[in-house]
């Protein structure tokens, strides 16, 4: 069974950058650990800089 997951992340000071490289690789690292399914992830970014990640979970 698959769930619709919706989660929202807030950079510290100085860290956007690393955050926009966390969320390029934080999908394929579920993804491997069986943990969200083949369909791509929605990323939405706010103008200050809240990031929204959409994505199709794994739950037994």
């Amino acid at each position: 069974m698959s769930r619709i997951a919706i989660a929202g992340y807030r950079s510290k000071p100085g860290k956007a950058g690393e955050l926009d490289t966390l969320m390029r690789t934080h999908l394929p690292i579920l993804q491997q650990a069986k943990l969200a399914t083949a369909r791509a992830a929605i990323i939405l970014k706010a103008e200050h800089g809240t990031v929204i990640e959409v994505f199709e979970g794994i739950s037994e």
